[in-house]
């Protein structure tokens, strides 16, 4: 995305979660796996909403 709006892709650099919380105070941790399980929601409604 930053290529596609024109910046130079260079000025973009990985970095892990770790990296990034340890310079933000207050950060919220997030789980590793965030997947939402949407078995309940199929069942109770029938509902199969796409990826």
């Amino acid at each position: 995305m930053f290529e596609y709006a024109g910046y130079d892709r260079g000025r973009v650099q990985p970095i892990s979660t770790e990296e990034y919380a340890a310079s933000k105070p207050g950060f919220a941790l997030r789980p590793l796996n965030s997947d939402m399980d949407l078995s309940k929601l199929r069942r109770q409604t029938g509902f199969l909403p796409s990826d």
